[in-house]
């Protein structure tokens, strides 16, 4: 569950810098897009959604994951 507060405050903090939102976490986030147009909606999804796409890019694979653990 922190894993996932975590990446979703990183999406915030992306969102910002990208000045899709003035939020800096997550819960701010769902706030934010709550009180604005579907098209400000639709436009932080696509960009939140590229961004984690990107992130994933870095991400240990479970085999390589494992192996890291047990040595």
């Amino acid at each position: 569950r922190q894993g996932m507060k975590l990446a979703f405050d990183g999406i915030a903090a992306y969102l910002k810098s990208r000045d899709l939102t003035i939020a800096t976490t997550g819960q701010a986030l769902i706030s934010d897009f709550a009180a604005r147009d579907s098209l400000a909606l639709q436009r932080g999804t696509t960009e939140a959604l590229a961004f984690l796409a990107y992130l994933k890019r870095f991400a240990l694979k479970k085999e390589k994951k494992a192996k890291t653990q047990n040595s």
